[in-house]
């Protein structure tokens, strides 16, 4: 088992958060900063690894790139047909 001492701004943050509801205990508050920093982990895996890597392949072939423009209309075409279907 892990023992671990917070300083005083600490404490009040995890008081604060216990306070919301959100969690049951200090444990639960500490565990949703592991994850965070796990999450970060991995974002940061993504921008070193796979964005440099999506990006050369870019370079071979710019025609498979699709415009910012015509991204949005899909999603939001997306968007409609879905908000119709739960109708």
């Amino acid at each position: 088992m892990l023992n671990v001492a917070l300083g005083k701004e600490d404490e009040e943050f995890v008081r604060k958060q216990l306070e919301t509801g959100r969690y049951g205990d200090a444990a639960d508050v500490v565990r949703a900063g592991l994850r965070l920093l796990e999450d970060e982990k991995a974002f940061d895996r993504w921008i070193d690894e796979e964005l440099p890597a999506r990006y050369d392949e870019y370079l071979k072939d710019p025609s498979r790139v699709v415009p910012a423009e015509e991204v949005h209309a899909r999603f939001e075409a997306r968007r409609k047909s879905n908000a119709i279907k739960a109708e």
